[in-house]
């Protein structure tokens, strides 16, 4: 994956909720319906469209085809 991440020129983010932020919290549930962790996201390149929500559990053919989507 990390060849393609190069490839595709992906960006990689963490969010780290070591100390819990109740924004953050609200942030996630109001905006993905999630109310734990981990949120996985990937950001399409057009900034119009919303965010790709992958499963918690993740394989490399369904990163590999939200990839494709978000391009």
């Amino acid at each position: 994956m990390k060849e393609k991440f190069q490839e595709l020129n992906v960006v990689a983010m963490e969010a780290d909720l070591t100390e819990d932020d109740p924004e953050i919290w609200a942030y996630l549930h109001e905006n993905f319906k999630r109310a734990n962790l981990p949120v996985n996201l990937i950001y399409p390149a057009d900034k119009n469209r919303p965010p790709i929500i992958l499963d918690e559990i993740l394989t490399q053919s369904k990163m590999l085809e939200a990839l494709k989507v978000a391009q």
